[in-house]
């Protein structure tokens, strides 16, 4: 057994020093057994008794804000649900022994050397609750900037500081997050610290706990070859971005999943259909290897809507861009129209959308870094067909709301965009809608889609391409962007 190292086995065969191996590992695992773990101390504060979801739905977006801000990045936080981390974090003996270092010396490159211990005392206002986990990471960077100055110093090397930020969080009440530039990166901390807790509580149950000291975790820090396990490949465009996309199982939704995926964005993605849902999201993460979560969702459920945002600080910790696509052509005479069919329509194609816009902007006025509303209209805003108005009117409304939060939210760097496609094939036209429409026109459906300035047919990539397009413009808002080929009639001036 080499101290600070481990355990080494010999034997005549390869087959006979493994098994003298696990035989040693598994008399260390009895004996560990035998043991009465050492039981733990709760500590007192007052978030202990406000429940996981509630303390989660607090601090993630703040600490998404904060290192956004700390660090011109975008980055994800990943809540490890576990109770023995939750009782662990939530300990008297936690703020000791969380404190010693890490289990195994090369962990300290995904985990640093010491997780960051939060007790929140305010957190049911965000102001007051920001203002104390910012000075618990300032202090965190404080002592980090000491111990890369006395190592620096001590060992006469001349080395860049990396950065200071914590890796990993120990929340009493709540238990243990991590946060990350990627998803894999965050639940690779959390798999890491998950099993230290285990290994210090069992450490501290049978004897004592003594990892490697501060100036040689230094040294497995600074190595070139350990910082070369993380890799130096150019981040995409989009990486640590969260994007919440409506009606993305099919046509422009699906289209825009893809594209924000290719670009690095971590998905949120919401449909009707589960079948072609789960299989979207599926095929994403294969592809693209970003984090992409799947809800059935009925967009105009008011309350289904506000829970899914709740489930997007659970697997993010935030939002940045939300793309409000869902939605239905819905026809009639304007005279004509039942009421309770007018109304529907501005369930699904309106008030559905403000509903979703207020969420994302509730989480990104909590964030600080700004945020990207893009909504999906309709040239019928501007030129309404015949026997369309229904369709036409709530996104005609839709526009203005486009406006409205652009208005109202510019201040805060929130960006309001919305994009007038037309004559896209999607499920959005049935094949009888079209076919009525170009024959109106004394067309056939081919020339029916290529009937524009142009004469070339607009597809869902190109409005995709239209959503990231806006997405990146960091100094655009309040403009609706025209997607159509050319229509005159229907350019918003």
């Amino acid at each position: 057994m080499l101290i600070n190292h481990g355990l080494f086995t010999f034997g005549t065969t390869a087959r006979e020093s493994y098994d003298r191996h696990i035989d040693a590992v598994t008399k260390a695992e009895e004996y560990i057994a035998s043991k009465q773990p050492k039981a733990l101390t709760p500590v007192e504060g007052p978030a202990l008794n406000a429940g996981e979801k509630n303390l989660l739905n607090a601090l993630a977006p703040i600490l998404r804000g904060l290192y956004g801000q700390k660090s011109g990045k975008a980055w994800v936080v990943h809540h490890r649900k576990s109770e023995k981390a939750k009782a662990f974090a939530s300990s008297e003996e936690c703020v000791s022994w969380s404190q010693v270092g890490t289990a195994t010396p090369d962990h300290v490159i995904r985990t640093k050397q010491k997780p960051l211990l939060l007790n929140l005392s305010q957190w049911q206002d965000p102001d007051t609750l920001r203002d104390e986990v910012a000075s618990a990471l300032e202090t965190y960077y404080e002592n980090y900037h000491q111990y890369f100055k006395t190592n620096k110093e001590a060992k006469g090397v001349d080395k860049t500081e990396l950065d200071p930020l914590p890796r990993v969080f120990l929340v009493a009440g709540l238990g243990l997050l991590t946060i990350g530039k990627t998803v894999k990166e965050t639940k690779i901390a959390a798999d890491i610290y998950q099993h230290t807790i285990d290994i210090i509580h069992k450490s501290f149950s049978v004897g004592d706990y003594v990892p490697l000291k501060s100036d040689d975790l230094f040294d497995m820090e600074y190595w070139s070859l350990e910082q070369a396990k993380l890799g130096k490949s150019k981040a995409p465009t989009l990486q640590g971005k969260v994007a919440y996309i409506t009606g993305a199982a099919s046509g422009i939704g699906l289209a825009t999943a893809n594209l924000f995926a290719e670009q690095g964005a971590n998905l949120y993605l919401a449909d009707l259909s589960e079948d072609k849902l789960n299989e979207a999201a599926d095929t994403i993460i294969k592809k693209y290897k970003v984090g992409v979560t799947a809800r059935v969702l009925n967009v105009v459920d008011e309350e289904a809507v506000r829970e899914s945002f709740a489930e997007v600080v659970a697997h993010y910790g935030g939002v940045d861009f939300l793309i409000s696509n869902a939605g239905n052509a819905v026809q009639g005479a304007i005279g004509e129209i039942e009421m309770s069919t007018l109304r529907q329509s501005f369930e699904l194609n309106f008030f559905a959308h403000q509903v979703l816009a207020s969420e994302a902007v509730r989480l990104f006025q909590i964030q600080k870094t700004g945020g990207v509303l893009l909504f999906n209209a309709s040239k019928a805003a501007f030129n309404p067909g015949k026997d369309f108005g229904p369709y036409a009117l709530p996104k005609a409304a839709m526009v203005a709301l486009t406006k409205q939060y652009a208005l109202d939210y510019g201040q805060f760097g929130i960006r309001s965009n919305a994009i007038n496609a037309d004559r896209i094939r999607t499920s959005l036209f049935s094949e009888e809608v079209v076919t009525e429409r170009a024959a109106a026109r004394g067309l056939s459906a081919d020339d029916y889609f290529k009937s524009n300035l142009l004469q070339q047919e607009v597809y869902d990539t190109d409005v995709a391409q239209g959503f990231l397009n806006l997405a990146l413009a960091e100094k655009t808002t309040g403009s609706i962007l025209t997607i159509d080929g050319g229509n005159i009639a229907a350019s918003p001036r």
